[in-house]
């Protein structure tokens, strides 16, 4: 693992789904994508090059798969 993408500032907060987490795994999503492993699986995987170019699920769509879960 690439230890550029391990801070001791954990950012703790997606802000794709506003989940708190403290695990690593999400640490390291957080610092590269941006977001949580979760939201990186449901809406960035496959999809890379469009997250760099700053797409994101709008925020109603987000919340919506929150609340189903």
């Amino acid at each position: 693992m690439d230890k550029k993408l391990l801070t001791k500032d954990n950012k703790a907060e997606c802000p794709v789904c506003d989940d708190y987490s403290f695990s690593t795994r999400d640490d390291v999503y957080l610092n590269k994508w941006d977001c949580c492993y979760r939201c990186y699986v449901q809406w960035v995987e496959g999809r890379e090059e469009r997250w760099e170019q700053g797409w994101r699920p709008a925020l109603e769509v987000s919340d919506d798969k929150r609340e189903s879960e």
